[in-house]
């Protein structure tokens, strides 16, 4: 059963039921209270993705050319490295090698920066989530030290 207080009728103010201070009559929150974390939430994931892509265009513009040794090029890719690799370890050796090549490749060049942006999106994407996730558990169990 609604209290008075709490229902908004006529000559009595909406007030919040966990708060005693004055609710928007349209639904929202009090000020300081979830509202307040929710925008601190957007503004970190902002700063986060801001600081993390500026670092990617610095890192993007000051980038040298990757300078490879032709001779070891080439013998990496070529058909008898490959036959005697797969020969040695398996397909698994051969797999492992391309793998290992594409990751060593991510972290040179104007290729680092591409990573950096992507790190910086996925972490900023990572918090937002666990931080709405967090506010969702705090307003469904209030006594969590969480």
């Amino acid at each position: 059963m609604e209290t008075p207080a709490a229902s908004g009728k006529e000559g009595q103010p909406l007030v919040a039921k966990d708060q005693n201070r004055e609710a928007d009559p349209r639904g929202a929150p009090p000020a300081g209270g979830a509202g307040r974390r929710n925008f601190e939430t957007w503004v970190t994931s902002a700063f986060i993705l801001a600081l993390g892509w500026t670092i990617a265009v610095a890192v993007y513009v000051t980038a040298t050319p990757v300078v490879n040794d032709d001779l070891v090029d080439d013998w990496e890719h070529s058909r008898r490295y490959m036959l005697d690799l797969e020969r040695i370890g398996g397909r698994a050796a051969v797999f492992g090698t391309e793998v290992n090549q594409w990751v060593a490749g991510l972290w040179q060049g104007r290729s680092l920066a591409y990573t950096i942006a992507f790190v910086t999106a996925a972490v900023a994407l990572a918090y937002f989530l666990a931080a709405r996730s967090r506010a969702r558990y705090r307003g469904k169990h209030p006594e969590s030290p969480i």
